[in-house]
């Protein structure tokens, strides 16, 4: 394996070269579009994981089983991941593209520039293999988070 080429040569060269050149707050650079993404990928997860559960559900009393679990994750990951792709490009954008000369003002200047640009499209560049691999992990997270919620659910009651 050779050296790579430029100036970022490992992780603590590049850490060195960053803070030269930017200051503390180069470590930080996208990180706000990754803030504002959180809050809507985690509430899009969860409720609509809850709201495709009750639908596959045949009664209300009915404990869902693994693969309607799995179900319900993977369309609530495909369609939270449709929804909020847009700021994952920003994202990805705002903390990449300054090292290649291109400089955006923020979050809504990236957003902008990129609809300018490229059309609304270019917010979604990518958005297949993000849901080919991403819907069915969130379907894996999702069916995990329940079986363990059921689980430790149980011992508590067993342990009162």
């Amino acid at each position: 394996m050779t050296a790579a080429k430029g100036k970022y040569r490992g992780i603590m060269p590049t850490l060195r070269t960053v803070l030269s050149e930017d200051g503390v707050r180069g470590l930080y650079k996208g990180n706000g579009a990754n803030v504002v993404r959180v809050i809507p990928v985690y509430a899009l997860k969860f409720a609509l994981n809850d709201e495709f559960k009750r639908l596959l559900q045949s009664h209300p009393e009915e404990v869902i089983a693994g693969h309607k679990l799995l179900l319900a994750g993977t369309m609530a990951g495909a369609v939270q991941q449709f929804v909020t792709y847009p700021l994952e490009v920003v994202r990805t954008r705002l903390a990449l593209c300054s090292g290649m000369g291109v400089q955006y003002k923020g979050i809504v200047d990236c957003a902008v520039t990129t609809v300018r640009h490229e059309g609304a499209r270019g917010l979604y560049k990518g958005l297949g293999p993000t849901l080919l691999s991403g819907a069915p992990y969130v379907g894996l997270q999702m069916t995990a988070f329940e079986v363990l919620k059921r689980t430790s659910t149980d011992v508590m009651v067993r342990m009162c």
